[in-house]
């Protein structure tokens, strides 16, 4: 029995070390950034961390606009007649990519942030949307319709080349793709009427399968900065969903949230001091801050 109680703390051990709750982040009023009638989602930091842009579809149809931290204001990028979704920073901060459906079909745009005319990322006979690129920017990949097999696959798109390659071939519906820091590899959902209905899937970048996470529902995923740690909401304990991280080896879970309120979209910061997070308010969706110094 001489090794029991090491035994017991070895398990004991080993159960922190892979589903436990840390240090609960608060998701407080005060640090609402947008605080608007509709919802406002899928916030995306600028390389400095000074600004972050995101979709709301406050005056009807979705459109693209920017939070400036310094200046504690909210600007419109984008006030067409129709939608635009999923932006991110590109050409260093200067630009933002986002994905339009101007003429009946999405497809990727570039807009400099200055408010320039938008322009085709790229112009292929693909409906495409959510981009995400390699830190260099020879990459963009994104969730493009296969009009053959009918869903929803992850391709890239290297520009130099002007190469369009699918990366996966999995039933169901993919979106969601995620670059990670080092380009080494994609996270993306893949989404299904089993249970659960959305999976985590993580490939290298030639699209070979690494891992997935199947325990349970797991959606809007993103990485932090270092890559090794994974962000995304899940339903797991609560209907509402709240925020965990994981890393990439599937060890490490952690819940970082502890409440009863809707959440989507968390990403960390450049610095990894803020957290942005939409959280759903009785008007709709609103960009909020959680301070991660506690963390």
């Amino acid at each position: 029995m001489r090794y029991g109680k090491y035994l017991i703390f070895f398990i004991i051990l080993m159960g922190f070390a892979f589903d436990q709750s840390g240090q609960v982040l608060s998701i407080d009023q005060k640090y609402n950034l947008t605080k608007s009638a509709g919802d406002d989602l899928y916030p995306s930091w600028s390389p400095d961390g000074s600004k972050i842009v995101f979709q709301s579809n406050r005056d009807g149809d979705w459109d693209i606009l920017v939070y400036d931290l310094k200046a504690d204001s909210v600007y419109n990028l984008t006030n067409y007649s129709y939608n635009e979704q999923h932006p991110v920073w590109i050409k260093n901060g200067s630009a933002i990519a986002f994905d339009a459906d101007e003429n009946g079909e999405l497809k990727i745009y570039s807009l400099a942030e200055n408010k320039g005319s938008k322009a085709l990322l790229f112009d292929r006979e693909l409906q495409a949307r959510e981009a995400s690129f390699s830190i260099s920017e020879t990459l963009v990949y994104f969730s493009g319709f296969d009009e053959i097999k009918n869903r929803w696959e992850i391709y890239s798109y290297e520009f130099y080349y002007n190469s369009l390659n699918k990366l996966t071939s999995i039933i169901g519906e993919n979106h969601s793709p995620k670059v990670s820091p080092d380009e080494d590899f994609i996270l993306f959902v893949n989404n299904t009427m089993d249970f659960p209905k959305d999976k985590l899937y993580l490939i290298n970048w030639h699209g070979q399968p690494e891992d997935k996470f199947k325990e349970f529902n797991m959606r809007d995923p993103s990485w932090a900065p270092g890559g090794l740690k994974i962000f995304f909401v899940s339903n797991r304990d609560n209907r509402y969903g709240e925020v965990y991280s994981i890393w990439i080896d599937g060890s490490h879970l952690e819940r970082l949230t502890e409440d009863s309120l809707e959440v989507r979209n968390p990403v960390l910061s450049p610095d990894a001091k803020y957290m942005a997070i939409s959280v759903k308010l009785e008007i709709g969706y609103d960009i909020f801050l959680i301070p991660m110094e506690d963390y």
